[in-house]
């Protein structure tokens, strides 16, 4: 297995989900790789503090109300069936329970699906701040040291399903590299940038969804975005085409200030 191949496969070996056979491809590869070796030591160590992160985080209050509120009118509607039950009939009983259980696997389903879209869209500020911190706490974390945009590009191209582009440019940011980072178990674009003492990430990756619990709707000069913060690290995301586009720091005067150059 050659490196390009590799990438693309580390974060199914981490999550378990690797065929034996392209696994032990895969291991092998490893072996003989520092830079694979750094990459899922790297990813390990996000993972962790993601982890640690994430349990912090509750169930949002209105998915606890929902689940609330469609059980007991599921009570409601028991008590009426057990009224009206005509309990000389078995196969009424049975119909009756079996369209019972049929109901509530669908409620159950469509509540879960709600669920989980949200909690999928609402740990995405706490991933993003969990890489960034994981950046900044370390040195020699980039795959791809240049400031030279169009080497960031080719080096990035096949290593993720979408067409990378820098929606941005200023002189006045020092583009320091990039690695090849993963979101929602899709491979995502993490730069990074210099801006006077101010350190900062931007990430690009795909995104289909406008929800994002735990966030701050605003407009600026007729852009959508949002704001969040996570672990002292603040967020500005917002999207443009089927992607979504990032900004991470620690300080929200220097974040701000950022932006308003580049929305």
């Amino acid at each position: 297995m050659d490196h390009l191949e590799a990438t693309k496969h580390i974060y199914t070996f981490l999550d378990d989900e690797l065929s034996q056979k392209k696994g032990l491809a895969l291991k092998k590869h490893i072996d003989s790789c520092s830079d694979c070796q750094q990459r899922i030591a790297t990813e390990n160590k996000l993972r962790s503090v993601l982890k640690e992160n994430l349990l912090k985080q509750k169930t949002p209050f209105y998915v606890k109300e929902e689940i609330k509120n469609e059980m007991e009118k599921i009570d409601r509607e028991s008590v009426i069936r057990e009224k009206y039950r005509i309990p000389s009939q078995l196969r009424p009983i049975f119909v009756s329970m079996l369209g019972g259980l049929i109901f509530l696997g669908v409620i159950s389903g469509i509540f879960f699906y709600k669920w989980q879209e949200a909690t999928r869209e609402s740990t995405i500020f706490p991933r993003l701040a969990a890489k960034h911190i994981v950046f900044a706490s370390q040195e020699n974390l980039v795959d791809i040291s240049s400031s030279d945009m169009e080497e960031l590009v080719t080096w990035f191209k096949g290593k993720v399903d979408f067409p990378f582009s820098v929606p941005f440019y200023s002189e006045e940011l020092d583009l320091l590299g990039g690695r090849l980072s993963e979101l929602h178990q899709k491979g995502a674009v993490h730069l990074f940038y210099q801006w006077g003492d101010c350190q900062f990430s931007f990430f690009t990756f795909e995104c289909a969804t406008k929800n994002f619990p735990g966030a701050h709707r605003k407009e600026y000069n007729g852009k959508e975005y949002y704001i969040a913060k996570y672990n002292d690290q603040f967020i500005i995301l917002w999207m443009s085409n089927g992607l979504g586009y990032a900004l991470v720091c620690d300080d929200e005067e220097e974040l701000f200030e950022i932006a308003s150059q580049i929305l």
